[in-house]
């Protein structure tokens, strides 16, 4: 499968990819993040899998998205996220489901 087709995170193959914005659309509005960044720093984004996607808004706030973890790179290297994909890579062909938790508190259980 080609590139185009690959997680950005993971770097596995899947049939379906998700859009991540690095900077949360709903912190566009405020006037503090439209002054930090440039229009093409706000509208920037990533194709990831399912299954990267979902932790990543489970252990992350739209704030600490917004302000802290804004790049690819920092992403990779947020410890739980780092543990997630480094355990997601060594599933190359298997399906990955991801369950989500409703209470923050659990949430952070990944780190």
């Amino acid at each position: 499968m080609d590139d185009a087709r690959r997680c950005e995170l993971c770097e596995r193959a899947a049939a379906f990819l998700t859009q991540h914005h690095l900077i949360p659309h709903a912190t566009h509005k405020r006037k503090k993040r439209r002054q930090k960044f440039t229009q093409e720093e706000l509208h920037r984004v990533i194709w990831i899998c399912a299954p990267c996607h979902k932790p990543i808004h489970a252990v992350l706030s739209e704030k600490e998205l917004a302000e802290e973890v804004n790049t690819i790179e920092k992403l990779l290297d947020y410890p739980a996220l780092a543990k997630f994909t480094a355990w997601v890579r060594q599933q190359r062909d298997a399906p990955i489901r991801v369950r989500s938790a409703n209470d923050k508190a659990t949430r952070k259980r990944f780190e």
